[in-house]
């Protein structure tokens, strides 16, 4: 690391300028990574929604839909409008009044539960069934269009196309504000802990390039999801930021023991890179972890999150050094007294009632454990939405005047019609199904196929298959739509051997079975992953225990909150957090460790617990609010259902993780501290003892054989 160091310093122009020619290649790359809006293209290529999707657009194609309503307009007019909807480029089709019942009759003749579909109360309800999916961009074009030819009537849109629409045109603004808001936030926070009032810009400047070019380099994957791509660059701010911290403190050091400029430097980058690297690799394998799950957002979300640290690592150590060795004039020039630390005392009066903080976290732990494994969870693309703004007051609006329906699409073999009217009948008996498409529900079961026109049959009949559009009214995620997907599945499967579903009801329960499957592995991956750090940092088998066990109490309580509260859960926020909160928090209770550790060299574990609070207080303080604000920042400024939960979980985790260290980790290490001492296989503070111990029977043994007392000489030198 030295000779390393030494090099960049001696190449410190170019160094800087090839770092900021990557991050501006980087910045210029982010407009062209491809952003996935659709939570069911991370499912399995073996699930059943998967292999339904492919066959559905092999066979018929899959179109997206979504409802428009007009409000104050007559029936020519809606006629009129319904006209001009269908020209617009993207729509294929689009269904009204007109299309079910003759309009040349007075509406009063017209079958009023049919009307009360698409006409009432002055208000037109059209079905808008486009050429691509509801994901494509040209779908999502044809809605900006729709919106702007119906101004007139007051329109108001629904359907999963619109909320990807929608999504797609906050993620980068929301993206900006965040920003904006988090990181003068995390300079407050650095300039309160710092000692001069250059250096904070210094930290937030060197890990910005590392987000820039993490950000670009997203281009590599397919496709990245909107969930990491909205909220990555927050989290690795907040959990890379402690590396710039550890390396200008260590320089600070290095300064004050009387080194030069040079040699400080990469003095400082020799000794921090172990403490660096550690932190780095327990915050990768959490989200490392992640990348094993069956459901593919984990791998995304994994992937970059754990690209974004590794990249920040290397920024700090490649990046900041050069930095350091131009910029040090500006760091003394801008000199303060530090405006925030942790005296003595406080470590003292911290640790004081250390049994009693452990007590009540055991108390808190115990029915959290249990809450949080009752939580109710989230699993679809509903959960991306918000249940606030501008869809949902417009979902609102036609929900007064309309019963909202979703599409479910079901492809049965073709050419038994006797199965297919069966099958209609048994679904129409389904409180959860307002409509039925199909051939047999559209046109006279006793008609032979051959008869039918060809632009009849392409709706319904294509390569053997057959298809049933349903239109089911369990629009939100809730027991009721697994019934209802359950229901579809049990009488399809009275009729037919082989069939496919498609719908967003359907993907949400395959996304289910899906992640439930996951959430043992990756907890399991995630803890076992941090414990072979923890070992290898401390050489200590009690300490990976110690330490994961605090950490994971605080995510415990965290996920138990919602249950509590009687709040559903987003379970991949979930999944992410629970990765994420042990393998960026763990630093916290590995930095207090390590100063246990020392301190227990020479002091007694109560008095050492409380010097390690005051030595580690700080940072860990600081760490925890950073990525406190950044968490609080998410769930406050963002529209979005999934992201906003995100947010606050990690926010609300880094507060529990950085209490939960600073005031329960103690009292573990002076009730464990026993175990700490003989529990370790490296030299420090268990082979110091041992080593004491051992003097202390040879010499007793060389006393004896003397016939001198058995605190002989030599012994007191070596206690001290």
């Amino acid at each position: 690391m030295r000779k390393l160091t030494a090099f960049l310093l001696d190449h410190r122009r170019g160094t800087i300028w090839t770092i900021l020619l990557i991050a501006l290649l980087s910045a210029c790359l982010i407009p062209f990574v491809n952003i996935n809006y659709d939570l069911a293209e991370y499912l399995p290529p073996e699930s059943g929604s998967r292999q339904a999707l492919e066959l559905l657009q092999d066979t018929f194609g899959y179109e997206g839909f979504a409802l428009l309503m007009a409000e104050d307009i007559a029936i020519n007019e809606a006629l009129v409008l319904k006209q001009q909807l269908e020209q617009i480029d993207g729509i294929s089709s689009v269904m009204w009044l007109d299309d079910v019942a003759d309009l040349n009759q007075p509406l009063s003749q017209i079958d009023a539960t049919l009307q009360e579909s698409y006409y009432q109360d002055g208000c037109a309800l059209y079905t808008l069934n486009f050429a691509e999916d509801d994901y494509s961009l040209r779908t999502g074009d044809a809605l900006v269009a729709a919106r702007e030819l119906a101004a007139e009537y007051n329109p108001a849109l629904y359907g999963t196309a619109e909320e990807s629409r929608n999504t797609r045109s906050q993620v980068m603004a929301e993206f900006v504000n965040i920003m904006l808001v988090i990181v003068p936030a995390c300079l407050l926070i650095l300039v309160l802990i710092s000692t001069s009032w250059f250096e904070p810009l210094l930290y937030i400047f060197v890990i910005c390039i590392a987000v820039v070019i993490n950000m670009g380099t997203n281009i590599l994957f397919d496709s990245v999801s909107f969930i990491i791509f909205s909220m990555g660059a927050a989290i690795q701010l907040a959990v890379s930021m402690d590396y710039s911290l550890f390396l200008t403190h260590r320089f600070e050091e290095e300064r004050a023991a009387g080194h030069d400029l040079r040699s400080a430097v990469i003095e400082a980058t020799r000794k921090t890179f172990p403490a660096i690297a550690s932190s780095a690799m327990t915050t990768v394998a959490g989200f490392g972890a992640l990348a094993f799950m069956q459901y593919g957002i984990g791998r995304d979300i994994g992937l970059v999150l754990a690209k974004g640290v590794l990249l920040s690592f290397l920024s700090v150590l490649l990046f900041l050094p050069p930095l350091l060795y131009r910029c040090h004039r500006l760091v003394e020039r801008s000199r303060h007294r530090t405006l925030l630390h942790v005296s003595a005392r406080m470590g003292r009066w911290l640790t004081a009632p250390r049994y009693l903080f452990l007590i009540l976290m055991l108390l808190i732990v115990v029915p959290c454990y249990f809450g949080q494994l009752n939580t109710d969870f989230l699993y679809g693309d509903s959960s991306g939405s918000s249940s606030s703004g501008q869809i949902a007051a417009e979902r609102a609006r036609i929900g007064e005047h309309f019963a909202l329906n979703d599409q479910v699409v079901l492809m049965v073999p073709d050419g038994d019609v006797a199965a297919e009217k069966a099958l209609a009948d048994a679904l129409a008996e389904s409180p959860y199904i307002d409509s039925i498409q199909a051939l047999v529900t559209l046109v006279d079961p006793t008609i032979p196929r051959s008869m039918l026109p060809e632009s009849v049959l392409e709706n319904f009949v294509a390569d053997g298959w057959g298809r049933f559009i349903l239109n089911v009214n369990t629009i939100e995620e809730s027991a009721a739509m697994y019934d209802c997907v359950e229901f579809i599945k049990e009488q399809t499967a009275n009729y037919y051997a082989e069939y496919y579903l498609v719908g967003k009801a359907v993907s949400i329960v395959d996304i289910r079975d899906s992640v439930q499957a996951d959430l043992r592995l990756i907890m399991g991956l995630s803890m076992g992953a941090v414990a072979v750090i923890i070992f290898l940092t401390f050489r200590s088998l009690i300490m990976p225990v110690l330490l994961i066990a605090v950490i994971q109490s605080a995510v415990y309580i965290n996920m138990a909150v919602p249950y509590f509260l009687g709040q559903p859960l987003v379970f991949i926020g979930y999944l992410v957090v629970s990765s994420l909160q042990l393998g960026a928090t763990i630093d916290y209770a590995i930095l207090l460790a390590s100063r246990y550790v020392e301190a227990r060299a020479s002091l007694q574990p109560r008095q050492a617990a409380a010097e390690a609070v005051h030595r580690a207080g700080l940072s860990v303080i600081t760490s925890g609010l950073i990525l406190a604000v950044a968490g609080f920042a998410e769930a406050e400024l963002s529209s979005m259902g999934a992201i906003s939960t995100i947010g606050l979980l990690i926010g609300r985790g880094a507060l529990l993780s950085m209490g939960l260290v600073l005031l329960a980790l103690p009292a573990l290490f002076t009730l464990c501290d026993t175990l700490i001492r003989w529990l370790s296989l490296r030299s420090g503070i268990p082979a110091r003892e041992r080593r004491l111990r051992a003097g202390h029977r040879r010499r007793a043994g060389h006393a004896a054989r003397r016939g001198l007392p058995p605190g002989g000489p030599g012994l007191e030198s070596d206690q001290g």
